[in-house]
């Protein structure tokens, strides 16, 4: 009699599938309906990678004006960043519901946008709490936020979630 996991043994490959890969589903109302993210959960010794893409490079309040982006690190810190174009607050501080804006009044073009959410990020208030790159590791290219948690494990799979009305920002991973 063989055991179950024998029988799923890759032969062709050479190598038996990974026992840690699951994949979850998460359902969420982001303001503009239900909407369906499946996310694959990857080995314990692998740290979780994500990326939030800014598509537009005007930055106005159309395109950014009101979003929100949800981040979970790997520790459980849960963090919810404000994108403003109105001024009301500097990138970094909280609004009174404990929101982290990412101010982006005078900023011009997608990367500038995406800088700034890396400094708030960055921020005392953010998820690396002033010491850059210490909870989640950030980089930044031509508009493209990849966020990558120091800290590598299952518990660093969570879904960055999106709240917007718009298309100017694509969010995967982690």
């Amino acid at each position: 009699i063989k055991g179950v996991n024998e029988l799923t043994y890759d032969w062709e490959h050479g190598h038996a599938p990974d026992p840690i890969t699951a994949v979850i589903t998460h359902h969420a109302d982001s303001g503009g309906g239900e909407r369906v993210v499946t996310q694959q959960l990857s080995a314990v010794d692998t740290s979780a990678v994500g990326t939030v893409t800014f598509t537009s490079d005007t930055v106005n309040s159309t395109n950014y004006d009101a979003a929100q982006i949800h981040i979970t690190s790997t520790d459980g810190t849960f963090k919810a960043y404000l994108l403003d174009v109105d001024n009301s607050g500097a990138t970094g501080t909280t609004t009174g519901g404990g929101l982290i804006f990412v101010q982006l009044h005078g900023k011009s073009g997608r990367n500038a946008v995406a800088l700034e959410l890396q400094a708030a990020i960055n921020h005392a208030n953010g998820h690396n709490a002033g010491t850059a790159n210490s909870k989640i590791a950030i980089s930044v290219d031509a508009g493209v936020v990849t966020l990558t948690q120091a800290t590598p494990g299952i518990t660093g799979n969570t879904t960055i979630f999106n709240y917007i009305n718009t298309t100017a920002t694509e969010v995967s991973g982690f």
